[in-house]
């Protein structure tokens, strides 16, 4: 009979709603399954999955010292604060650890050191990452890439790119932190030699190497990565855009944005912000006319607010505007 119920329970936890949880409680508390700490623990965990601890704080108050002091017990408490915002209460429970016997384990820590990371708590976050690697379980991934997290939160590239190292079975995800956060630091250099390894790559992570080569105006290594890629989205062209703005090219940042396929406002702002910058404001004009021609009417009221300086653009670009909200049919500027 427990056998059948704890196998229903684990069926109905995790799609259960608040109402449904405090009857499985109910159930709990009234059969042999009070005694039973796994059990007990999968309905904490559970319980902390509402956007509340209110519920899970009144149950963690009323366990005896036979489940408050079990791991299964804290890591649900834990993860249930840190999970819903909590990131004291979450450090706090894990310092408590030790006066109850209790060692962390790869369940705990990935809670602990975002909670560190939420915080900015970087020097407790860094004690922690010490216990991990006196634990043995720092090749854990969900340990490792929340420790990779909290160096790159740190902004320590040094100590993240060893944490990355240390991972065994490296996701793509992670890979594409990597690489992005060299090419954050304009470490170009070292993004291409990751990159140039990585064992698979999806479109973020030739986005990121193309946008490293954009930092240093290097439109020719840019340029040969974007031909290279199996395929290609709207970030990928609005990039090269502003490979070749960047490097003063805007001859062939036009043919891209002409070329591209498919434009969205980050497009037609990439090209216009580059004519200005330029100083080549009647090919701005001319592109916005056509923005206007096309009926971009909530493109235009964004360029109208963005523009500052209007003594650089005069009457045209007045009536420029003005013939735009006529053409939408919003006279009411």
């Amino acid at each position: 009979m427990a056998y059948f119920l704890e196998l229903k329970l684990s069926e109905l936890l995790p799609q259960c709603t608040f109402r449904q949880l405090k009857q499985i409680h109910a159930l709990i508390l009234t059969t042999s399954l009070n005694q039973d700490i796994q059990t007990f623990s999968k309905f904490l965990w559970r319980s902390t999955e509402f956007g509340t601890m209110e519920y899970p704080n009144l149950i963690y108050s009323q366990l005896g010292a036979q489940f408050s002091n079990n791991i299964m017990i804290q890591n649900a408490m834990i993860r249930g604060y840190g999970g819903n915002g909590l990131f004291e209460q979450c450090l706090h429970l894990f310092d408590e650890m030790p006066q109850r016997g209790l060692k962390p384990h790869n369940f705990t820590c990935p809670y602990v050191l975002s909670s560190c990371s939420k915080l900015g708590w970087f020097r407790k976050g860094k004690q922690v990452h010490c216990r991990i690697v006196k634990g043995g379980f720092e090749s854990n991934l969900s340990v490792a890439n929340a420790i990779f997290h909290l160096y790159v939160k740190i902004v320590d590239l040094s100590d993240a790119r060893k944490v990355f190292d240390d991972v065994s079975v490296k996701t793509i995800e992670l890979w594409n932190r990597m690489i992005s956060l060299y090419v954050s630091a304009c470490d170009v250099q070292s993004a291409r030699k990751l990159f140039d390894v990585m064992p698979e790559r999806d479109i973020v992570s030739w986005n990121s190497m193309i946008t490293g080569y954009t930092a240093v105006r290097d439109a020719g290594n840019a340029r040969d990565l974007f031909e290279r890629m199996p395929e290609k989205d709207v970030v990928s062209w609005t990039i090269m855009i502003r490979v070749y703005a960047a490097a003063g090219d805007l001859m062939t940042a036009r043919k891209f944005f002409e070329t591209m396929p498919c434009k969205n406002v980050v497009s037609w702002n990439s090209m216009i912000s580059s004519y200005s910058q330029h100083r080549q404001l009647e090919q701005a004009l001319d592109l916005f006319s056509k923005c206007n021609r096309l009926g971009a009417l909530e493109f235009g009221k964004w360029v109208h607010y963005l523009i500052e300086d209007w003594s650089q653009f005069g009457a045209i670009l007045g009536t420029a505007l003005i013939d735009m909200y006529a053409k939408c049919g919003d006279i009411k500027l």
